[in-house]
């Protein structure tokens, strides 16, 4: 299986953004599925500030044997200091297929081709057992956990940029 990332453009994402919680057309329910709305606001805030749009808008993901978009990810900022945070997700049906685990090496070769980017951060709910094994697959280190503002735990995971490009795709190719 092949996963292809189409990055959504800002302009599909302010309309969404400015919608009521549980409010909207069909089309922005699909989009909610796939992107959190608090996502759409945080890549239209960084986008405001003159974060690029590669940093801050969300990819959808798509597979070559599935017709429709069965999930997203992304960046949550430009790096600062070496670093650059990741999300994803795919949709409950589609999980299990190796699909994040293709996306989000595709997020790692993007942010290892930039001079700018050393090492990619992941956080990673602890009982997220299936995000947990997508990290490790792709070389992250398990590091510190936290609790975030709501009280929940998290753990961030590391990646560094590999001296050898190709032990990423390697990695990768092992990984499915």
């Amino acid at each position: 299986m092949e996963v292809s990332l189409k990055q959504v453009p800002m302009s599909d994402l302010h309309p969404f953004a400015l919608l009521s919680d549980g409010g909207g057309s069909k089309a922005n329910d699909d989009l909610e599925e796939l992107v959190p709305r608090h996502v759409a606001i945080r890549s239209l805030d960084l986008y405001a500030m003159g974060v690029e749009a590669r940093w801050c808008a969300p990819f959808i993901i798509y597979t070559d044997s599935h017709p429709d978009p069965v999930g997203a990810c992304g960046f949550k900022g430009a790096p600062e200091d070496g670093e650059v945070e990741i999300g994803y997700g795919v949709l409950p049906l589609m999980q299990g297929k190796g699909i994040a685990t293709l996306a989000v090496h595709a997020l790692l070769i993007m942010a290892f081709n930039e001079d700018t980017c050393s090492s990619v951060l992941a956080t990673i709910n602890p009982i997220n057992v299936a995000s947990r094994r997508v990290a490790e697959k792709l070389g992250f280190v398990e590091q510190e956990s936290f609790d975030d503002e709501d009280g929940e735990t998290l753990v961030r995971w590391r990646c560094q940029a590999s001296p050898h490009p190709t032990e990423l795709l390697n990695l990768a190719a092992g990984a499915r």
